[in-house]
């Protein structure tokens, strides 16, 4: 009987300290993107979905990069059925990380000069040829995942080709004039600033980006 009893007590202190991790967790989460406009991030999960997460928040203004960017790994798989249920309808624009053309946010950044905060110079020559790309034209902006766990440098997003995105808004007017950023040279002329949100989501490897950031 006493060790049916210590075997009860052990559980309910099992979970009582699962509850207060979670708590903590939601707490980490909804102090970090607190900071930031509802409307940017409304999209972003309450608490942690996945079993491993993992936040990037930026406010580095130098740079054109303002932002939160939720990382959630080992997710379910109906969870991530469900996410893309809802975004194949909510979007205004889906794209594949394979697409031949994508309008990266930042997209000149590496690991390297994003961790040491060197700036990127961008030449007439560079902006003509490789910034106001006419492929660009009817693209929304979507940012570069520098902080992935899993970084593939070949890659002009740093994920892989199982990712596709979901851009749930975009626009070239709202929030950046909070920051008094100027004209970011990495961007075509008519998203020289601005702000995306939106999600990324790979099945296979059963991840979901999250994000909401501003240029």
């Amino acid at each position: 009987m006493n060790r049916i009893i210590l075997s009860i007590l052990f559980l309910l202190l099992i979970f009582s300290c699962g509850q207060k991790k979670n708590s903590i967790v939601e707490n980490h989460l909804e102090m970090k993107i607190a900071k930031f406009d509802p409307k940017l991030i409304d999209h972003f999960p309450r608490n942690q979905v996945g079993n491993n997460q993992s936040i990037v928040v930026s406010e580095n203004v130098r740079k054109n990069n303002i932002g939160v960017l939720l990382y959630e790994y080992d997710m379910g798989e109906r969870y991530i059925d469900s996410l893309i249920n809802i975004y194949k309808k909510n979007s205004i624009a889906q794209y594949k990380n394979s697409d031949s053309c994508l309008l990266v946010i930042n997209k000149f950044e590496t690991p390297k000069t994003y961790s040491d905060s060197e700036d990127i110079f961008i030449d007439f020559e560079k902006r003509k040829n490789e910034v106001n790309l006419n492929c660009y034209e009817k693209k929304l902006p979507i940012p570069k995942f520098l902080d992935y766990r899993f970084i593939n440098n070949a890659s002009e997003t740093c994920l892989n080709n199982n990712f596709e995105f979901y851009i749930l808004e975009a626009n070239n007017k709202d929030f950046f004039r909070k920051f008094d950023l100027v004209p970011n040279s990495q961007m075509p002329d008519n998203w020289s600033n601005g702000f995306s949100k939106g999600i990324a989501i790979s099945k296979k490897d059963r991840c979901v980006i999250f994000w909401g950031v501003i240029w």
